[in-house]
């Protein structure tokens, strides 16, 4: 990404402490004595598989951190462990109550798992045989839960669901003998893969039991998720459902006389085994950058964080949607990573790459812009409008759209920002009571904008519409009912559909006795629905909006 800046070329600050969030060094032990030269902080080192489990606990043994105290550490001190079972290789375990609680499995039980863990179901028996022997979960967690005890800063990682990754073939005598014995076993290593993938169903179960330890040790995760981001959310879901957060609106803690402060205190997090972790990380996040707003639910009781790597995020084809992304993630959720497999300056090299890059994709998140081309700042009479032409903005950039068409250019925008007399009200707009038909009205004859006025202040329905959302501006101003005005609810709406965040449709209507237009957005599904209330509930979280 080209520099667009002086300060870009000025010296990368090392000196800060950067922290790699996700790596894979122990893929390549030759390179690990690498690391107390890097320029890096520390390093969060995954664990994936059989054959890494234990070199991850080596390293650690000889490179962790010490404690929590970040100048306490010395150069020697660099490693963040992390001991997990990855979707890749989830195949190779069974679970105990499905096979009688055997802990070594004959060729028959062997085969009988693949055929029930992979899809389609493989019917070549040899292939099966020549697949890893299967070893049980429960002694797999009983592993890990002693090295979470044995390093009390470890978490659990990488875990995950992955609906793209296809098994490999086995490998092939001569192939095996002529294998490159600096990297750790395990891995694909180039062979050529089946047609089988492992199941949803086993893929989560492997990922719960995982985020159940997590929750009932209080450690944080890191999570793979490749194209599989819808169920991944909902098994991650599941295993807070009966813990969220119970956050209060501004008008009920008015009404209970509970400060901002002390309704914070109560979202504390509570040190207690949950069977939820208490922080999330998505790993090199693939996603629609639309679906981020779920996660950020006030509801959500666990802190979730977002890392990037140049590696996954930022080839050809992703990163426009990384771009979108980053934006969508708040500032102090989001983190860097190499998830690089060798140690050395190619991975310090990598985090300075994703760092300035997200830098750069930030800019126009950060810079904070009021509309003043021609004087339209200038023109409004009353401050308050000035601040939620700012929220709109952000919003506009947070779903990707730099500026409107003409013939994408909300009519709403003309009511709420022209600044002129008989234009300073709020524009028209309701939602029906169901979830596929949100409203906003605007007026295209300036002319008939004092019946509009009138009839509004009265609470009455212009035209032929009438909804609950009728409000008078002295309604609106009393109450703190509606996070957000009528007017930035249509022009939200609009702007989602346009961007492709939601599925929906806009439909343009006109009332010939009244010479009033409209615009009806009628959204595809009571997902979509649920995905412009995350929209509306983050912007209010992060905006005050």
């Amino acid at each position: 990404m080209e520099s667009d800046s002086p300060s870009d070329n000025a010296p990368f600050p090392w000196h800060i402490g950067i922290f790699d969030a996700h790596c894979h060094p122990t893929d390549t032990m030759s390179a690990v004595s690498a690391i107390t030269s890097m320029k890096a902080k520390a390093l969060t080192v995954m664990a994936t598989r059989a054959q890494d489990q234990q070199l991850v606990a080596d390293v650690a043994d000889s490179l962790g951190l010490p404690s929590s105290d970040v100048d306490a550490w010395d150069c020697g001190e660099r490693v963040l462990p992390c001991f997990g079972w990855h979707p890749w290789f989830s195949h190779q375990m069974y679970s105990d109550d499905l096979l009688s609680g055997k802990t070594t499995l004959d060729e028959d039980a062997k085969v009988a798992h693949y055929k029930l863990v992979l899809s389609p179901s493989p019917e070549d028996r040899a292939f099966m045989l020549a697949l890893p022997d299967p070893r049980p979960f429960s002694d797999f967690l009983v592993q890990t839960r002693g090295f979470l005890e044995r390093y009390p800063l470890a978490l659990v990682g990488e875990i995950g669901l992955d609906k793209s990754f296809r098994i490999p073939q086995a490998w092939v005598p001569d192939e095996y003998e002529s294998r490159d014995d600096s990297i750790t076993p395990g891995g694909r290593e180039g062979r050529g893969l089946s047609p089988h993938v492992v199941s949803m169903d086993h893929q989560k179960k492997i990922l719960t039991a995982q985020l159940n330890l997590a929750g009932e040790m209080r450690r944080a995760v890191s999570v793979h998720g490749v194209q599989a981001h819808g169920i991944l959310f909902e098994t991650i879901r599941a295993t807070w459902k009966g813990y969220e957060k119970k956050t209060m609106s501004k008008r009920e803690r008015k009404r209970l006389g509970v400060t901002t402060e002390e309704a914070a205190e109560d979202g504390e997090e509570d040190s207690s085994p949950k069977p939820y972790p208490p922080r999330i990380c998505l790993h090199s996040y693939s996603g629609h950058p639309a679906s981020l707003s779920q996660y950020f639910d006030s509801s959500v009781p666990a802190d979730i964080f977002v890392s990037f790597s140049t590696a996954i995020n930022y080839s050809d084809r992703a990163a426009s949607t990384t771009t979108q992304s980053i934006q969508a993630v708040p500032d102090d959720r989001i983190l860097v990573e190499s998830d690089l497999h060798i140690a050395g300056e190619r991975m310090d090299k990598h985090l300075e790459d994703i760092a300035k890059t997200r830098k750069s994709d930030r800019k126009r998140w950060e810079v904070e812009t009021f509309f003043g081309k021609g004087g339209r700042k200038s023109t409004l009479k009353k401050p308050k409008p000035i601040p939620r032409v700012r929220k709109r903005v952000q919003f506009m950039e947070m779903v990707g759209i730099k500026e409107f068409s003409s013939e994408q250019k909300p009519s709403t925008t003309l009511d709420v920002f022209s600044g002129t007399e008989t234009l300073k009200q709020q524009p028209l707009a309701f939602y029906d009571g169901r979830f596929d038909a949100w409203t906003a009205h605007a007026s295209s004859d300036f002319g008939r904008q004092d019946e509009r006025v009138k009839r509004q202040e009265a609470g009455k329905p212009f035209g032929d519409k009438q909804g609950p959302l009728f409000r008078s501006r002295q309604e609106e101003d009393e109450e703190e009912a509606l996070d957000a005005r009528p007017g930035d609810v249509g022009e939200m709406l609009r702007a989602l559909v346009l961007a492709g965040q939601v599925g929906g449709e806009i439909r343009r209507e006109r009332d010939n006795a009244t010479g009033v237009e409209w615009e009806t957005v009628v959204l595809d599904s009571e997902h979509d629905f649920e995905a412009v209330l995350r929209y509306c509930e983050q912007l209010s979280r992060e905006s005050g909006w």
